[in-house]
């Protein structure tokens, strides 16, 4: 792919309509390199090991690049559901390049990916308010989990999900664990 190509990762549309964003640095070439594999390993539709790449990169070495890779390098995250860097990412570049607040950003910082089951589970809670509560505790990973145990994108504690439901289910879920955190609020 070449450097100024807007990005068509999955459904995602093209990033560079709002904001800019580069593919390549060159103030960290060895970055150029996990760029690349992570993207492979989408194409091949093996999430886990993509995951496993952006995990094992620093986010003080991504913020060492230019503005325009880092926006690339939160997409990444982004459409690998991997919220706390991104959001770690987005902070830096909102705070030091004011110039890309956008609204790719914004869909970025605050994405919908769970609003229909919160929707369809408020009864009288306002969606969102659950959804940022969402953010707050698990920065949209529905794999998130704390060190006191609890876990799932509304952070709850296994005994409690398991005290408000009488049907089990993985609290990594996120169905199971919005109508539990939901119920519990």
């Amino acid at each position: 792919m070449e450097e100024n190509t807007p990005l068509h990762l999955e459904e995602h549309g093209p990033l560079t309509e709002q904001t800019p964003a580069s593919m390549v640095t060159k103030n960290n070439p060895n970055l150029n390199l996990a760029a690349r594999l992570v993207e492979k390993l989408m194409a091949m539709q093996m999430p886990g090991p993509a995951r496993a790449v952006l995990e094992r990169i620093r986010v003080e070495r991504i913020q060492e690049s230019e503005p325009e890779f880092q926006v690339y390098w939160a997409h990444l995250l982004h459409i690998n559901q991997y919220g706390i860097r991104k959001f770690q990412i987005l902070t830096n570049i909102i705070n030091n390049y004011p110039q890309y607040r956008s609204i790719t950003i914004k869909n970025m910082l605050f994405p919908n990916w769970y609003f229909e089951q919160v929707e369809a589970h408020s009864k009288k809670l306002d969606p969102w308010l659950v959804q940022s509560l969402i953010r707050q505790e698990s920065a949209f990973d529905p794999r998130a989990k704390s060190r006191a145990g609890a876990a799932g994108l509304m952070q709850m504690m296994p005994a409690t999900a398991r005290h408000l439901n009488k049907k089990k289910g993985p609290l990594n879920d996120p169905s199971y664990n919005v109508r539990s955190g939901m119920h519990f609020l």
